[in-house]
């Protein structure tokens, strides 16, 4: 079947079979796409955030997918760069919102208007496949408090030398990392494997913050944290023999963004 999306096709499905994954197959786990668009200015960003905002994000709610957030690049590489956060309860799942997207009438006449010749929107598209972790296995919208100012939004990528360190920071985190950054302050949205993508292997998650302030306070509580002390103090857990790389960016979710 030809699929018309901007989405990542099936391809993952060979993935499953690559034995990279950390755990053993689990359904309850959920599959995220971060779809980074590359834009070429921000004059003609708007027919983008129309396209996200009035077409594919209702489409999310009628064919049953999500949650879905959207978020601008506000310190990091590459700006100016929008990314989408799609979330699907499996990998079945995600094959079927990518049929009903791909015969969605709506959905079908935007991109067709979308597609017509004018000035570029963005320059290039990229794609990245996760899978959640066994602990974290959906994604964690922060609390909406009425009248509140949006968050801050942080993309932490952690690549590794080879494959056997990259699982045994998964399993750090799994065991005890992520519960310390839940005593000091650090909200996460979501941890995932990198199972499609570049620089593998690699993992990547998402945290909140209630501000720049916020985040510098709180990373200052993980720091210092006894049980984080003792953690990386283990045989085998330093970053130095584990993590290669870091990449991170602070975001800004869009005004129509559900994740905010």
């Amino acid at each position: 079947m030809k699929r018309r999306s901007f989405m990542l096709s099936g391809l993952a499905a060979s993935a499953i079979a690559s034995g990279t994954l950390a755990t053993p197959p689990n359904n309850s786990r959920a599959w995220f796409e971060l779809r980074f668009f590359h834009l070429r200015n921000d004059f003609e960003r708007p027919r983008l955030d129309v396209l996200l905002k009035d077409v594919y994000l209702p489409a999310s709610s009628r064919l049953g997918f999500g949650p879905v957030g959207f978020f601008n690049v506000s310190v990091g590489s590459n700006m100016p760069m929008l990314i989408a956060l799609t979330s699907y309860a499996s990998l079945g799942a995600m094959e079927r919102a990518l049929d009903q997207l791909a015969g969605d009438a709506a959905w079908n006449k935007a991109m067709e208007e979308f597609s017509r010749p004018k000035e570029l929107v963005y320059t290039r598209m990229e794609s990245r496949l996760l899978r959640a972790f066994a602990s974290m296995p959906a994604i964690e919208i922060p609390p909406q408090e009425a009248g509140r100012a949006p968050r801050v939004f942080e993309l932490r990528i952690y690549e590794a030398r080879n494959l056997r360190a990259s699982l045994t920071k998964i399993r750090m985190f799994e065991e005890e990392e992520i519960a310390i950054f839940r005593k000091t302050g650090l909200l996460p949205v979501f941890f995932g494997q990198t199972i499609v993508g570049t620089g593998l292997p690699s993992l990547t998650y998402m945290l909140a913050y209630d501000s720049m302030e916020a985040r510098e306070e709180n990373w200052r509580k993980f720091i210092n944290h006894p049980d984080w002390i003792k953690l990386r103090a283990k045989t085998g857990y330093s970053d130095a023999e584990i993590v290669s790389n870091i990449h991170s960016c602070f975001l800004r979710p869009a005004n129509y963004s559900p994740i905010r």
